[in-house]
């Protein structure tokens, strides 16, 4: 059974809006337990998945934009790449701007603008190559990462702004390419087969079956300790285990399994539920906006003196607020304001007339 194309794009907003929402959490309560048998732990599911998730619906995001399940080529390649590059610029832009902020929060924009660039790179590349990379990144990358992390802290101290976001930094590119790499790859594909679908399922199952259960089967056989991870503070003892922001092998197969199984349920709803769940689609819809706003609004509070007071009152009204005002202005607008000027500015930058060539 197939699905229309609409209910793909609604599926993938969907998405979208959980990862939003799960980035609300891990940023408001800051859960810290590790994910165990207890219910009391299960909270902390959001760490690192939610952002994991955002990531790989980037990636796919990329294919709509240049072609979907076949790639773009010649002047329509061209064009999408300049679409692609314009909306990294100002994502950056607006990355380095919200990081300015007194929240306490790594911004991810700046790190994910930097892969879309880089990933600008693999747009004509077929599914199968994609997944093959993404992987690829992901068994060799961590320890590289360690590696050259290290050793720009041992000869350069705290590093440059470029090492931060490519080796050092919360969301290392070196690393968090292997997620816009998987969602590209997704993207290609025929989402409206139930069989690619079960197929997403499946493979994510694995993935994070292998990601998970293997740090924790290799926890108990090796006994050692896996620190959390900290900012600039890379440890090769994190490569072996799956804490969120590690960094890991495991964690990044397991964190890419979650984003293919949230994605794979979203796209396979029925669509009586996408009207139930649209306030959760308009946020992902609006996803660049809801992030934003949330990032000032934390700053807002932080700065008035209320930083982890009351958290579970702060997280009520964050989530109430946007499951109110997105939909509203979906309906009313269409796009968010952040969603409407990236539009705007990467169709320009990529309708923009070639140069004119002089007559010899």
């Amino acid at each position: 059974m197939s699905v229309s194309s609409g209910t793909r794009i609604r599926g993938l907003d969907l998405a979208r809006g959980l990862a939003i929402l799960g980035m609300f959490v891990a940023h408001i309560l800051v859960p810290e337990e590790p994910v165990g048998a207890s219910p009391d732990t299960w909270i902390s599911l959001v760490n690192g998945r939610s952002a994991a998730l955002f990531a790989v619906l980037a990636g796919v995001s990329l294919a709509l934009l240049s072609g979907r399940q076949t790639p773009a080529t010649g002047v329509d390649l061209l064009r999408a790449r300049l679409r692609i590059g314009t909306r990294a610029v100002l994502i950056f832009a607006l990355g380095g701007i919200l990081a300015l902020g007194p929240h306490y929060i790594a911004v991810i924009l700046e790190y994910y603008a930097v892969a879309f660039i880089l990933a600008i790179m693999f747009l004509s590349w077929r599914p199968r190559n994609l997944f093959l990379l993404a992987g690829g990144i992901a068994l060799f990358g961590p320890p590289i990462q360690v590696g050259l992390a290290l050793a720009i802290r041992e000869w350069a101290g705290p590093g440059s702004a470029f090492t931060e976001l490519m080796f050092t930094g919360y969301y290392p590119v070196i690393l968090w390419l292997a997620f816009m790499l998987l969602g590209l790859g997704i993207g290609r594909l025929d989402l409206g087969s139930a069989t690619i679908r079960a197929r997403l399922a499946l493979f994510g199952a694995a993935g994070t079956v292998l990601g998970y259960g293997g740090a924790a089967l290799l926890g108990s056989l090796v006994r050692v300790e896996t620190p959390q991870y900290v900012l600039g503070m890379p440890d090769w003892a994190n490569l072996l285990g799956a804490t969120p922001h590690s960094g890991s092998t495991f964690e990044l197969i397991g964190a890419g399994g979650v984003a293919l199984l949230v994605i794979a349920a979203c796209l396979s709803l029925p669509a009586p539920a996408h009207s139930i769940l649209f306030p959760v689609e308009a946020t992902g819809k609006m996803a660049l906006t809801a992030y934003s706003v949330h990032l000032i609004a934390l700053a807002i509070i932080n700065a008035s003196g209320y930083y982890g007071v009351d958290t579970a009152a702060q997280l009520f009204w964050f989530i109430a607020v946007t499951l109110v005002i997105c939909p509203l202005w979906i309906l009313l607008l269409k796009r968010g304001p952040l969603e409407a000027l990236l539009t705007r500015a990467s169709r320009a930058a990529a309708s923009a007339p070639a140069p004119a060539v002089a007559p010899h």
